[in-house]
């Protein structure tokens, strides 16, 4: 049976790091940073040889972890939303780094800023730190096209359609 038309992108996991530093005689200091991991669900795309794999917790006894980070702000009033949008993501990046995680499953946070230190927000994470195994090409196994069938039912019918 060939399979042109679907593949199960549940290996995208993009995490990008951008840092630009002052440079001194004896040291750098970082004056900005901009992290960036994928968080959305697996999607459809075009391939000749589809692939699909498994997800594998890190911690599978107590999957849910918490994470939590600091990062320093002028305040509350003069923070926007791209730079709240920015520290969330560059915590969940620290965080899937920590944990050797190639993706960090349903991700929750919560920030806050106390009124004793009101120029440090802290961002808490908590969410499932999991890898990616057993890469495999799709129809090696029934389960998997039952999967495809099941999550993917307008993709399936055209596999279907096309035999």
């Amino acid at each position: 049976m060939k399979l042109k038309a679907i593949l199960l992108a549940t290996v995208a996991l993009t995490v990008s790091s951008f840092n630009v530093a002052a440079q001194d005689n004896k040291s750098s200091q970082v004056i900005f940073q901009d992290s960036e991991m994928h968080m959305s669900q697996p999607e459809l795309r075009v391939f000749v040889n589809p692939q699909v794999c498994d997800l594998e917790m890190i911690h599978p006894s107590n999957p849910r972890t918490d994470f939590e980070m600091q990062f320093p702000i002028k305040s509350v009033d003069t923070l926007t939303e791209l730079e709240f949008t920015n520290m969330k993501n560059r915590a969940l990046y620290h965080f899937a780094k920590k944990e050797g995680a190639d993706i960090i499953i349903e991700p929750i946070f919560n920030s806050t800023v106390n009124e004793k230190s009101n120029k440090i927000m802290t961002i808490y994470v908590t969410g499932f730190p999991a890898k990616y195994v057993n890469f495999r090409p799709l129809g090696k196994s029934d389960a998997d096209l039952e999967m495809v069938r099941t999550v993917y039912p307008a993709a399936y019918q055209t596999i279907v359609d096309k035999k």
